[in-house]
């Protein structure tokens, strides 16, 4: 079974692992499927390290084929998984702010060239923290959470070393000669530091906020069209049940429940 992740949201993203059954035979206005929600579940032992995992969802679908003009009952279920947050904050989140508070902080020293030192040294280091857990992850034609808050602390990171060559400039000008150069010196670490925290809370807000949108939207739309949740699944059951007793008669169909009751029963004896 394969499916496609939708990562947009990673490394706090969720899956539903989709499972879908269908009898190729036998079209939708001969054979409705029904999920059998109290019959279906996940084993107690099933893990997956680094996620939770969800409730069993079920429901009924129709599924039409264009190309073959008709149409296939499908039962379709779907296991959700959740990823560890609390984890994932410290993997990702946590250090992000650590490279970020390292190049800041030095925006309070009076030495513009630990600014330039330690900034790069932090680019360097977030470079390689990006490559190393973005190498878990599927390539994927879109940017997720986790590549936007790692430009945004690119951004900050830049303007740290902005600052750090702008003063090392005014510097070589002899502008931080005497009190009057210590404290332009000093307006402007400042000005940067609080430039470099607003482009780095605003930046992962509106990261999130807007990831968070994209991915509840997204959501709602696959509830709708995949599994279509016990209520979407029962009318639509309904609407096909009523076309079954015209088409092909409701004794067809009490001999079809009959038979997978009896099938039932045969695979309950049989010996594991």
């Amino acid at each position: 079974f394969v499916f496609e992740p939708d990562l947009h949201r990673y490394p706090f993203d969720t899956q539903r692992l989709p499972l879908r059954i269908e009898r190729v035979n036998e079209p939708a206005d001969e054979l409705l499927l029904v999920a059998d929600t109290a019959g279906s579940g996940t084993d107690a032992e099933l893990h997956v390290p680094g996620w939770s995992i969800g409730p069993l969802e079920a429901g009924e679908r129709v599924h039409e084929y264009p190309v073959l003009g008709t149409s296939y009952s499908q039962v379709a279920f779907a296991i959700p998984l959740e990823r560890d947050a609390l984890a994932n904050i410290l993997k990702h989140i946590a250090a992000l702010a650590i490279f970020v508070l390292l190049g800041a902080a030095t925006l309070i020293l009076a030495r513009n060239d630990y600014q330039i030192r330690v900034g790069g040294t932090a680019l360097v280091g977030l470079t390689v923290f990006y490559l190393a857990t973005s190498s878990d992850v599927v390539a994927v034609g879109y940017l997720t959470l986790g590549d936007l808050a790692v430009i945004v602390a690119y951004a900050s990171l830049f303007l740290v070393l902005v600052c750090g060559m702008i003063g090392a400039w005014q510097f070589l000008e002899g502008r931080y000669e005497g009190p009057e150069g210590a404290a332009r010196s000093k307006r402007l670490r400042m000005r940067f530091l609080a430039l470099v925290t607003a482009v780095y809370v605003i930046g992962t807000g509106a990261v999130i906020a807007m990831v968070s949108a994209a991915g509840g939207a997204r959501e709602q739309r696959e509830l709708a069209l995949d599994v279509g949740g016990r209520a979407g699944g029962a009318g639509r059951g309904l609407g096909l049940g009523a076309e079954l007793a015209q088409g092909v008669g409701v004794e067809q169909g009490q001999g079809h429940s009959a038979d997978c009751g009896a099938r039932r029963a045969s695979w309950a004896q049989a010996p594991s």
